[in-house]
């Protein structure tokens, strides 16, 4: 759940950057020079708390905080994670402070930090965790302290009746958090002394958590930006993209 912190923010940031029509984003189109990377990071700090508002004229929701009706998280043969009703809070305080753009090789590589990002909802959980069995259905929080996000955004130039487009053929993401902190009510049925010792497990383990669960977490939602990416940019020439 902690990806969706980063990977949400970016497809949304990239989108509506990207776009030409907001006027309240013009201004802060970068031109294709030596300074890009630079730029980029400059003008999409100075974007967030303006896309965090939401930019209804090209449907970008508002991610002050962000809403999402449903995730299908996990589904292994070992777990399965679905959300629902969940609120999203701190996207809108999150720093680029690293970008690197590469428009031979089409490649977007971004980095993003998090101070306190907060994640809430209601939770229906079946299988094991680390080999302990856990289930359970209720509502849960997820606290992530001092995230750093990295996404590498690949691309490819389409033509279509002669004009120019971008799209995204694939993305990747890695990450790092000083602290973790989850909790689930309503554990095993609502058995509390389980369920708070499963809380507890899952507090004093959460780095081994993230290493087992994390690659799969992170390649569905990467799935997720690809498309997201694809679906604002899809119909935006190369040459409204950059100031010239």
């Amino acid at each position: 759940m902690y990806i969706f912190t980063f990977i949400f923010l970016v497809s949304i940031f990239l989108s509506a950057e990207c776009r030409k029509f907001p006027e309240s984003l013009k201004h802060l189109r970068c031109s294709k020079t030596d300074n890009l990377s630079a730029c980029i990071v400059k003008n999409g700090n100075l974007a967030i708390p303006i896309v965090a508002e939401g930019l209804p004229e090209v449907n970008s929701q508002k991610f002050n905080p962000m809403k999402l009706p449903f995730v299908q998280l996990i589904s292994t043969s070992s777990i399965s994670l679905n959300l629902s009703d969940v609120t999203i809070y701190g996207l809108d305080e999150m720093k680029i402070e690293q970008a690197m753009v590469d428009l031979k090789l089409g490649v977007f590589s971004t980095l993003l930090r998090g101070k306190n990002v907060t994640i809430d909802g209601n939770y229906i959980v079946s299988g094991q965790v680390l080999l302990l069995p856990i289930r359970g259905s209720g509502r849960f929080s997820v606290y992530l302290k001092d995230g750093i996000y990295n996404s590498t955004l690949n691309s490819e130039v389409i033509e279509r009746d002669g004009i120019k487009y971008i799209r995204s053929t694939g993305n990747h993401l890695t990450y790092n958090f000083k602290l973790v902190q989850f909790k689930l009510d309503n554990l095993f049925d609502g058995n509390k002394q389980l369920g708070d010792e499963m809380n507890k497990f899952l507090n004093e383990n959460w780095k081994l958590i993230l290493d087992d669960f994390g690659p799969g977490i992170a390649n569905t939602i990467s799935h997720i930006h690809k498309k997201n990416f694809n679906d604002f940019v899809s119909d935006i020439p190369i040459t409204e993209i950059y100031l010239e």
